[in-house]
C-alpha cells in the first residue's frame, strides 16, 4: 500500500506532467497579474480574490506538501502569522461597534492572506515556472495599469474604470489606473520598474523591459505618488549599484537615459499633479499637508490605544465606526494592533520576520533584488495603508516562497 509521502508524490507528478500544464501556466499567470488590478471587481470582491480562491481550491489535492518536519520549518512563519490574523479578527470582534462589518472584512482579509500563501506555494511549485516569467508577468501587468493611467491622465479614457465612476481628476483624486488609490499605482509602479531592470541586467527581453520601464515611469508622473516615485527611483538605483557584475558603462548608461527622459518629459509635465505636488513638497519641506495629515492620523490612533486598556489589547474591530478621518491608518503595525489589537500586531512582524529571512536564502543576485523589494515594500507598508491592499503583498509571497521552500522535483518523494 502507497505511503502518503508516495500518494502526494503522484499528484504532483500527474500535474506537472499533465498534457493541461500550458493552461495551468497559463491560469497561474493570469491571476499574477489580476493580483496588481485591485479595482477590478465582482461585487465587494477583486477579481483575484475570487479567481484565486477558487483555482486553490480545485487544486488543494495536488499542492498539499508531504507531511514531514521540513514544510513546517520553511512555512511555519507564515502559517502561524495567518493563524493569529485570523484568531485577532475574532477577538477583536468582541469590542467593535459595527460587528457584522468588522466580521465581514475581516474574513475577507484572513482569507486573501491564506490564500496568497497558498497561491505562491502552487505557483513556485506547481506550475514549473521559472521565477523570471512569473517577474515578467507582474512587469507586464503592472505596465497595462500604467497604460491605463495615462489614458485617463492625459486622454480622458476608462474613467468608468476609477474607484468612483464619474469623479473628476483632481489633486487627491488623480489616476490610479487598475487600481484603487493613486498611492497604489504609484507602488505597482515601482514594482514593475525595479523587476524589469533586473530581468534587463539579466538580458532577458530587454527590448520589451525597457518598453514597460518607459511606460511604468511615465504613469508614475501622472497618478504623481511621491511614495511611488521615490520607491522607483530608490530601488533601481539600489539595484544597478549593488548589482556586482553590472559594468559601470551599464550604470551610466542606465542613468543617462532616465535622466534623458526627464528632461524631455519636463516642458510636457509642466502643470501636472506631480509637478505641483513636487513644489508643494519643495515649499513646505517637512510641513507638507501629507506628512501632516499621516502624523496626525498615526498620533490619534496611537493616542485611543494607550488610553484604553481594553483596546489596546483586542483593538478597536475594523468598521467605519472606528476609523479616524474615514481612512485606513496609514502604517501596517499601527493599522494591526488599532484594528485587530497586540495579536493582530504580533501577526504582522511574523510575516515580516518570515519575508526577510527568505530574502537572504538565495544566490547575491537573487538576494539583493528580494532586499530591494522588501525596503520598497517596507517603506509603503510603514507609510501607508498597506496593510489592506493585497497588490502591495503578493510580489513579497512570490519571491518569498521561491527562494525558501524546497523544489518539489519530479522525482522528489
Amino acid at each position: 500500500m502507497n505511503s502518503i509521502h508516495e500518494v502526494q508524490a503522484d499528484r504532483t507528478k500527474t500535474l506537472l506532467l499533465s498534457p493541461l500544464l500550458r493552461v495551468h501556466q497559463a491560469a497561474i499567470l493570469l491571476l499574477v497579474a489580476l493580483s496588481f488590478y485591485t479595482n477590478v471587481r465582482i461585487g465587494t470582491l477583486t477579481a483575484f480574490d475570487i479567481l484565486a480562491a477558487t483555482y486553490c481550491l480545485i487544486l488543494l489535492p495536488y499542492a498539499l506538501p508531504r507531511f514531514d518536519h521540513t514544510f513546517f520549518v520553511e512555512h511555519g512563519l507564515p502559517l502561524a502569522a495567518s493563524c493569529l490574523f485570523a484568531l485577532a479578527t475574532l477577538t477583536s470582534a468582541t469590542v467593535t461597534l459595527g460587528t457584522d462589518e468588522h466580521l465581514i472584512k475581516s474574513a475577507i482579509l484572513a482569507g486573501d492572506v491564506f490564500f496568497m500563501i497558498i497561491f505562491s506555494y502552487i505557483a513556485a511549485h506547481l506550475s514549473a515556472l521559472d521565477i523570471r516569467t512569473i517577474q515578467q508577468a507582474l512587469v507586464l501587468s503592472s505596465a497595462v495599469t500604467g497604460v491605463v493611467c495615462i489614458a485617463q491622465g492625459k486622454f480622458g479614457l476608462f474613467l468608468e474604470l476609477l474607484p468612483k465612476p464619474g469623479q473628476q481628476l483632481e489633486f487627491w483624486s488623480r489616476p490610479s489606473g487598475l487600481v484603487e488609490h493613486p498611492v497604489e499605482a504609484g507602488l505597482i509602479g515601482a514594482y514593475g520598474a525595479i523587476l524589469a531592470l533586473d530581468l534587463i541586467l539579466d538580458k532577458r527581453r530587454v527590448a520589451l523591459n525597457v518598453a514597460c520601464i518607459l511606460i511604468i515611469v511615465y504613469a508614475e508622473t501622472v497618478s504623481a505618488s511621491l511614495t511611488g516615485f521615490i520607491c522607483m527611483a530608490g530601488g533601481t538605483s539600489g539595484l544597478l549599484l549593488l548589482r556586482g557584475n553590472v559594468r559601470l558603462s551599464t550604470i551610466v548608461l542606465c542613468f543617462a537615459i532616465m535622466a534623458g527622459v526627464g528632461f524631455v518629459m519636463s516642458e510636457y509635465l509642466s502643470n501636472t499633479f506631480f509637478v505641483e505636488r513636487l513644489a508643494r513638497l519643495s515649499q513646505s519641506g517637512l510641513d507638507y499637508d501629507t506628512l501632516n495629515s499621516r502624523s496626525s492620523q498615526m498620533a490619534e490612533a496611537f493616542d485611543r490605544l494607550i488610553t484604553s486598556p481594553t483596546n489596546a489589547i483586542l483593538g478597536f474591530g475594523y468598521d467605519p465606526n472606528t476609523r479616524i478621518d474615514n481612512l485606513d491608518i496609514h502604517n501596517g503595525l499601527l493599522a494591526a494592533w488599532y484594528n485587530f489589537g497586540i495579536i493582530g500586531a504580533v501577526s504582522q512582524v511574523l510575516f515580516l520576520v518570515y519575508f526577510a529571512s527568505a530574502m537572504i536564502k538565495k544566490s547575491p543576485d537573487r538576494k539583493i533584488l528580494g532586499l530591494i523589494v522588501l525596503a520598497v515594500f517596507l517603506l509603503f507598508y510603514l507609510s501607508g495603508p498597506a496593510f489592506f491592499r493585497r497588490s502591495v503583498w503578493i510580489p513579497l509571497f512570490l519571491l518569498a516562497e521561491k527562494n525558501r521552500s524546497r523544489s518539489l522535483s519530479l522525482g522528489q518523494r
